[in-house]
């Protein structure tokens, strides 16, 4: 079963093309989608509906994600280890600052366009 995946500039990966993928893949622990400015809120969203052990997720530098994305990865992944939100330009440090408090495992979470975001 497939536990990783990078998809990590992708740039013509789309929604469509995540929501038939991760409908399948359930026992995901790590995934990349960096650079992958097509996908949406719809996609995180889904992913984390339906992939809820996964461990690490970089959405770095995918500047369509926004706090609702956030919303259902705190809500979602709750063996959240490492998150990396790195120039993700549509999301709020209130949020993270709120959402993330909870994830108990949580590890690590790159955040270098919120220098002074303090979880």
């Amino acid at each position: 079963r497939l536990q990783s995946l990078n998809l990590g500039s992708c740039h013509q990966i789309t929604d469509a093309s995540i929501l038939s993928l991760f409908f399948h893949c359930t026992r995901l622990q790590s995934l990349f989608l960096y650079f992958c400015d097509l996908i949406t809120d719809a996609s995180i969203i889904s992913i984390s509906e339906n992939c809820t052990g996964l461990k690490d997720i970089d959405i770095s530098y995918t500047n369509t994600i926004t706090d609702a994305s956030l919303i259902a990865i705190a809500k979602n992944c709750t063996r959240l280890q490492y998150l990396d939100t790195c120039r993700c330009d549509l999301l709020s440090s209130d949020e993270l600052r709120h959402r993330f408090k909870s994830v108990s495992e949580l590890r690590a979470v790159l955040l270098s366009i919120y220098p002074s975001l303090q979880l």
